[in-house]
């Protein structure tokens, strides 16, 4: 809903503004993986999946149509300039 309040864990905050920095620009998994959680977890896709769904939950109205992140399949994700 418009003007709703969303609370959003630290990960989801930093996730949220490294995507906003870069929005129209592709992010690979790995580049934000190693900024938010380290270089050690450079390949570990699957836990930057697990949080840009939850963050996708909180910001969208429909997870499964995302509007304003879009994923870029084996690359990447882009956060849109200016979403529906």
């Amino acid at each position: 809903m418009a003007g709703e309040e969303k609370y959003l864990t630290r990960i989801e905050w930093l996730l949220l503004s490294e995507l906003a920095r870069n929005a129209g620009r592709l992010l690979l998994y790995g580049d934000l993986l190693a900024r938010l959680w380290g270089p050690e977890y450079r390949d570990d896709v699957q836990i930057l999946r697990t949080w840009i769904s939850r963050l996708r939950y909180k910001l969208g109205k429909n997870p499964e149509d995302p509007k304003l992140i879009r994923t870029v399949p084996k690359m990447g994700y882009i956060m849109d300039q200016s979403p529906d």
